[in-house]
């Protein structure tokens, strides 16, 4: 439904992945086909600092880029952030760690506080958007929060710094939000038990992606960038390199697996982070051999071509990682990715991805990497039935298409 004037909305986004956000992209996109001006803030600090972001035309998306960590922030993470003194002194870094970020994200605040436009809606990114929020002072006639990550203090040892972000994440919820777009059922109920009340408002909006005429075409991009054959299958983990995706286990299992199939495994990395070199080492080297690590990010607007150059999509999560991951559903983006480009998938047994995968029947669901083997065996050997499944839901049923106009409906009426 088109508004009766141009209106301006605001972006709060504190964690400022935007290169790997498809829901923001997608959802910023769709703002602006309503004739909506749209301003973002986003923080630009470590592994945040893309060398690309997504770019909009500037006369109708403004991307503001606040750098949040100031010279004495930089100098104390060079000096004291490293693997000895994390060894030594952990509490302490871990307090120290928790007064920078607390610095940094009241710094970020300050800067969009700068702000004096009132704007018809603000939407803040999670827990830590609220927090900025109200803590700019900037004013807002509508208050959406786009739920990405959901804070649990119930997991680990949160700081100090956490819990506060997540009191003030309830009291607005309560107070002033007016609406919450959440990937899923099971994740909005995951949210209202961290919160302890029921939302009143949402919208469902999968971190799923639109359709276009790349789904298609079949790429070479791995086939090309590592020398394979043409005939080679690969399987793909895409998103993240990392004990909260199982790279370890899932290398293992691969490498000790003995078969005859023309199989490749790729791990693709979403962002560039040179600190880890060590664990792509160890993860490269339990492979023997079967197991790739693509360590070069793409921008969002390029990212089919990994997609499209792969067999089977590995969606692996750990369930000892809390339940923002326990409960990942819907909130997978590579989930969506792999299936718009038709590839079977091998899900983990968790909430939410385990229906998606069961009710389409686009792949199969494993309770432990070490049946990931297995797990391919069973789809190459009916490939093809596997991979029209992915592709139909997708475009018969997940596509983020089907989903934007609900949303949009839902906040502006």
């Amino acid at each position: 439904m088109p508004l009766s004037k141009q209106q301006k909305a605001l972006i709060i986004f504190w964690e400022g992945y935007l290169d790997v956000a498809p829901t923001l992209v997608e959802w910023i996109r769709y703002l602006v086909s309503k004739n909506i001006l749209v301003k973002l803030f986003v923080a630009d600090s470590g592994e945040n600092r893309q060398k690309v972001i997504e770019t909009f035309d500037p006369s109708t998306v403004q991307i503001r880029r606040v750098n949040t960590v100031g010279r004495p922030q930089e100098t104390y993470y060079k000096l004291f952030f490293n693997k000895l003194t994390w060894r030594l002194f952990p509490q302490l870094l871990r307090n120290m760690e928790d007064e920078l970020v607390s610095t940094a994200i009241d710094r970020f605040a300050r800067v969009i506080g700068e702000d004096q436009e009132l704007y018809d809606t603000v939407y803040c990114v999670d827990a830590t958007g609220l927090y900025a929020f109200k803590k700019s002072g900037v004013k807002a006639k509508k208050l959406v929060n786009i739920s990405l990550e959901i804070l649990d203090t119930a997991y680990g040892k949160p700081t100090k710094y956490l819990k506060k972000i997540k009191q003030v994440e309830r009291d607005l919820m309560i107070k002033q939000v007016d609406h919450v777009v959440i990937q899923d059922e099971h994740r909005r109920q995951f949210l209202e038990r961290t919160l302890g009340y029921s939302l009143a408002h949402y919208s469902y909006l999968p971190n799923s992606v639109k359709k276009d005429d790349r789904t298609c075409a079949k790429g070479k991009y791995f086939h090309e960038l590592f020398g394979f054959e043409n005939d080679q299958k690969i399987l793909l983990s895409a998103g993240m390199i990392s004990e909260s995706v199982c790279s370890l286990d899932v290398s293992r299992a691969l490498g000790s697996w003995t078969t005859k199939l023309p199989v490749k495994v790729v791990f693709h990395e979403r962002i560039e982070i040179t600190e880890n070199a060590a664990y792509y080492e160890r993860v490269k080297a339990m492979g023997k051999g079967k197991v790739f690590l693509s360590l070069k990010p793409l921008p969002y607007q390029e990212l089919y071509k990994i997609f499209s150059s792969a067999d089977i999509g590995l969606a692996i999560y750990s369930k000892n990682h809390g339940d923002n991951f326990g409960i990942i559903g819907s909130a997978s983006g590579k989930l969506f990715q792999y299936i718009k480009f038709g590839m079977p998938v091998i899900a983990s047994d968790l909430p939410g991805l385990k229906e998606i995968v069961e009710a389409y029947r686009l792949g199969v669901v494993v309770d432990s990497p070490e049946q990931i083997p297995s797990a391919v065996e069973l789809i190459m050997g009916n490939y093809e039935q596997f991979s029209n499944n992915a592709r139909t839901a997708f475009e018969e049923n997940l596509n983020m298409d089907l989903f934007l106009e609900t949303v949009y409906e839902g906040i502006y009426n």
